[in-house]
């Protein structure tokens, strides 16, 4: 899990920080995609059964995958494993190609955070099996986090330069993801229930691995029906200032406003559609919490929908933290105070920044309040996926020694913060948390602990 672990316990609030990786590990065990897949869907006598569903596999002629994003490999190898050779062909896209090859389903490797030609050629390869399919079959779509990138296949008269600079614009911005993936949805065919008509009357089953926010139909982006407009795409991008900056090509499809091209909002009835969540975001908080009540510390959950800019966040956590150290609220130590979510990074534009991430921001921002007076108190903020932001770092682990290192180091530590140099910050302090491709990826988890 933690590749680090003798770095981080070297120093520091050493007795929390071994309870913490403790936690960490605890979360990223919990949400293993293939493990929750083997234990969730079941084959018995060509029978496939899931929650209330039994679906049997002897009334479909080919069995096809697809998917994309930094998860679905655990669901695909899980799929293997359930399936075998009953499956017929498929294609998923990863960000990581240094996996073993899978028996039944070929592996493309697309760019993230933003899409290349790699991403580009997975959408090709994808829209390949879709054109095979037909009513007779049966469709397994594995999409997961960073399946926007990894997986490209943009509408007519947009073309793959401007889907990145697109992107590259949305992720610098500050916009909530969910406001990222309505502009997204609106510039691809395949997002947004795009894969229905594609694979239509094929019955589809759709797995994914959560990184929800308010509900769970974006997550399933390829199937599930999308309520949002090409008008609140426009809208977007005027919010955070972007329109102006937006390529010409983009801003003519979304102006058009050709409803006919409009983001799938029903499922047709005929179209037989099975939706299934293999891991949520609230197993990490699960796994936390009892994590944390076996080390004898008391777990309090502030919330699982944790948004807005890193800097500000790890702040907010610093304060909560200090509050429950010197006058017992919210909450008395020993304790753990999580949250799961996904905060952001804003890049301004032309300015000069580094390389870091919105988790490893968290863990740097909240130790700045710090002082000796609060030496019973470990940051943490870690992406479940192992890689925060365009980065080889799962996320950071702070406390209030970490500025002092930097110092030692003859580094300026406000000024590599306030240009997200966080990775320098982190690898100088021995601060950073390292666990590599984890295979899951369902959200980022932020906690403090206390005692």
């Amino acid at each position: 899990m933690i590749k680090n672990k003798e770095q981080l316990i070297s120093h520091g609030f050493i007795k929390a920080r071994k309870k913490a990786i403790k936690i960490i590990e605890a979360c990223l065990k919990a949400t293993d995609p293939y493990k929750k897949t083997i234990e969730q869907l079941k084959l018995i006598d060509n029978k496939f059964f899931f929650d209330n569903n039994i679906i049997d596999l002897s009334e479909y002629k080919n069995i096809y995958v697809v998917g994309a994003g930094k998860a679905t490999y655990r669901l695909a190898l899980a799929i293997e494993y359930i399936l075998g050779d009953r499956i017929t062909d498929g294609v998923i896209s990863l960000k990581d190609d240094d996996v073993k090859p899978l028996k039944k389903i070929r592996i493309t490797k697309g760019g993230h955070p933003f899409p290349n030609e790699a991403s580009f050629f997975s959408g090709v390869e994808i829209e390949k099996i879709t054109r095979r399919v037909q009513k007779s079959d049966l469709v397994f779509s594995l999409v997961t986090g960073g399946s926007s990138a990894l997986c490209v296949v943009p509408v007519p008269g947009v073309s793959l330069e401007d889907k990145i600079e697109m992107n590259k614009l949305l992720v610098r911005s500050g916009a909530d993801i969910l406001e990222i993936n309505t502009v997204r949805r609106h510039i691809s065919r395949i997002k947004g229930g795009g894969l229905m008509p594609m694979v239509y009357p094929a019955t589809v089953i759709s797995l994914t691995v959560s990184d929800e926010k308010r509900d769970s139909d974006w997550n399933h982006d390829w199937t599930a029906p999308d309520e949002s407009t090409f008008s609140e795409a426009v809208n977007i991008l005027k919010k955070y200032k972007l329109w102006d900056n937006t390529p010409e090509s983009i801003k003519d499809y979304l102006l058009k406003g050709d409803y006919t091209k409009e983001t799938p909002k029903s499922i047709p009835v005929e179209q037989k559609v099975y939706f299934k969540m293999v891991v949520k975001t609230v197993d990490l908080w699960d796994a936390a919490r009892d994590k944390a009540l076996e080390i004898g510390l008391e777990p309090m959950l502030l919330t699982t929908v944790l948004t807005g800019d890193a800097f500000s966040a790890g702040r907010f956590f610093s304060a909560v933290a200090i509050s429950a150290l010197h006058n017992g609220l919210p909450i008395k130590p020993p304790c753990m105070i999580f949250a799961t979510g996904e905060t952001f990074v804003r890049l301004e534009k032309d300015k000069k920044f580094g390389l870091g991430g919105a988790n490893q921001e968290i863990a740097l921002s909240g130790c700045i309040d710090l002082n000796e007076d609060d030496n019973r108190i470990v940051i943490c903020s870690v992406d479940s996926d192992g890689t925060d932001g365009p980065t080889n770092l799962a996320g950071g682990m702070t406390d209030y020694t970490t500025i002092s290192r930097v110092k030692k180091a003859k580094k300026d530590f406000y000024e590599l913060l306030f240009t997200h140099s966080c990775c320098e910050l982190l690898e100088t302090a021995g601060d950073a948390i390292i666990t590599g491709t984890t295979g899951t990826n369902v959200n980022a988890f932020t906690f403090v602990l206390v005692l």
